[in-house]
């Protein structure tokens, strides 16, 4: 447990050559901390669906300022899309909530060389400038799944707080 969960102060000697108790609460915090992931993490139900956010998420710049062509698809957003799509081999849905005009969006996707995620891999999308809360919500209606089971990624702070 301690490898795990470091603890300044996990073992007291006092309590424990008093009354057999060796831990302190802290120790106990952690050691309660540990069960209860080893019993919550295999029943707990992984996510099915990640909602990906487009400008700044899945390319650098603004697609309906720059065009296809101005965005740019460097290293780390071809690793994240690489990633992305691994979770959609393992049987993830890949969904986009994009704030933008439509075809601007479906350009960038595909006909920038340097994007690794296609259309045809993308399950439902909701590209619109409606609240994105509200287009996740169409979303799981679309796919008739509970929202519970959705994963949103977006660099926008003021977005996440929003939904």
């Amino acid at each position: 447990v301690k490898a795990r969960y470091y603890t300044n102060n996990h073992f007291d000697i006092n309590s424990f050559q008093s009354a057999h108790i060796p831990y302190t609460d802290e120790g106990y915090a952690a050691i309660t901390t540990a069960m209860l992931r080893s019993i919550y993490r295999p029943k707990k139900s992984q996510f099915k669906v990640l909602v990906l956010d487009c400008d700044n998420t899945l390319w650098q710049g603004v697609v309906g300022e720059k065009g296809t062509k101005g965005i740019n698809v460097s290293d780390t957003f071809k690793a994240f899309q690489t990633l992305v799509l691994s979770l959609k081999q393992k049987g993830v849905l890949l969904t986009l909530c994009s704030k933008n005009e439509e075809n601007d969006v479906w350009d960038a996707i595909e006909n920038n060389h340097d994007m690794m995620i296609k259309r045809e891999d993308i399950a439902a999308a909701k590209i619109n400038w409606h609240r994105k809360s509200d287009n996740i919500h169409s979303l799981a209606e679309e796919l008739n799944l509970g929202l519970d089971s959705f994963i949103f990624i977006d660099d926008d702070l003021v977005q996440c707080a929003e939904v």
